[in-house]
Order: structure tokens, then sequence, then C-alpha cells
């Protein structure tokens, strides 16, 4: 009986590991009662992840409708996330590749809107991160893992105005070829504080194709104790 329970949990597991995902809504609210709205999330081609981290893709993805027409609201200090999901779009679809997780905030330039700029310039910075402590071998060690509404909050200091909201996980269990699930949705922040988010990063050029991050084998080296999470060098929470 033990032997068909775990034989079922490593089909089940063999059978999600090769699943691919897309984050399609923008969440807000509290994690109890949230609104999800896909209008201000940016159109993504479809469920492939990124590799090529000097490529624009990086940035929001593959975006084959362009920009979107609508911004979200959101107000300084709240909630906000994403939804992950499969198949028809409509379909939750838990994360199943162990990896970090990360939220950026990108500042809209003066003259443009979220509806307008393509994430281009030094104007991006990170303002949460998970990952994982312990068990990095595992699904189970990080903590995105088996989610598909995953959360941050705007730092309450956060300036008032227009920007991009970017979610990224990167999926880590194929050694030295990292995929990168990311999507962008257009939201203005309110009252906001006087904070000065920092350090700026521009995306692509946040991340180097030869990150040491990438050299390690997670799912078979069992002494890594400890890693850094590539990207922004620091979490702003203002």
């Amino acid at each position: 009986m033990k032997i068909a329970l775990s034989l079922g949990v490593t089909i089940a597991l063999l059978s999600h590991a090769s699943a691919h995902w897309i984050f399609a809504d923008l969440l807000t609210g509290s994690p109890d009662v949230t609104v999800a709205n896909r209008d201000a999330v940016r159109y993504v081609l479809d469920y492939t992840p990124v590799l090529d981290v000097t490529s624009s893709d990086i940035t929001c993805n593959r975006l084959p409708r362009g920009f979107s027409n609508t911004t979200v609201a959101i107000e300084a200090g709240a909630n906000v996330g994403f939804r992950s999901v499969f198949s028809d779009r409509d379909k939750p679809e838990p994360i199943w590749h162990p990896g970090p997780l990360s939220f950026y905030l990108g500042r809209v330039p003066p003259g443009q809107t979220a509806k307008t700029w393509d994430g281009k310039g030094e104007n991006w910075f990170k303002i949460s991160e998970q990952t994982a402590t312990s068990n990095f071998g595992s699904f189970a060690g990080w903590p995105a893992s088996h989610k598909s509404d995953l959360f941050a909050t705007i730092p309450r200091s956060t300036p008032s105005g227009e920007y991009l909201l970017r979610i990224e996980h990167i999926a880590i269990h194929n050694p030295s070829a990292p995929q990168f699930y990311v999507s962008c949705a257009q939201i203005e922040v309110t009252n906001g504080g006087a904070g000065n988010p920092s350090p700026l990063v521009s995306i692509p050029g946040y991340i180097k194709p030869n990150d040491p991050a990438f050299d390690i084998d997670f799912l078979h080296d069992t002494s890594v104790t400890a890693w850094k999470v590539p990207g922004a060098s620091s979490i702003w929470q203002g």
C-alpha cells in the first residue's frame, strides 16, 4: 500500500513537472477576499517560459496584442497579487517547478503612462521575494510551490503615480537552463508616500546569462544551504 501511494505521488509530480502556466489575473484585496482583474494584465502569447534574460521578452513576456487599455488604482500599503492559470486561462494552475518568486515595480517615466510604457530604462525595483532557506532540492522547500494565488504588498511609502507591477517566477529544475515565468499589470499607486525606491535596475539587464546562481543542480545537490536570488540585489520595503 505504501509503495502504491509513493508511485501515485511520483506520477502526479512528473505530470505537473512538465506543466507550464501564465500569470493572467491581477489580484487585489486580501488573500482571503480577492478580486481578480484580467483587463489590466498585459496579454501573454502562450505558456512557454522566457529563456533568454537578454531579450526584451524578459520584461513583460511575449505580447501579441501590445499593451492593455486598463490601469487599476491600488492604494499604497495594500496587498496585490497574480493568479497563475493554464489551459483555457480560467483554470488556476499551481506552480509546480521549484524556484524563487519576486515582485517588481517599474515606475512609468515622465511623459508616458502605464498604457504606453514598454518597461525600458533603469526604473525597476524589487518589492518582494520568496526563496527557500532549506530543502533546496525539494519542491516543498520553495514557498511559491503548489500555489496559484501569489501576493505581495505595495510599500506604504511608494510615491503615487503609474507603474508596471511585474511578477517573476524562476524555475530552476533544469541546471543551467532557468525558465522565467513573467507578467506585468498596469497599475496606479494612490495615497502614496515620499519614499525613494532603490536599488533601481533595468529589465533586461538586471540578470546576466552567466549568473552563478544558475550553476547549481538543486534537485541533486543536497549540500546547498544558501542561495542568492538573481536580479535586484535587495528588496525595497519603503
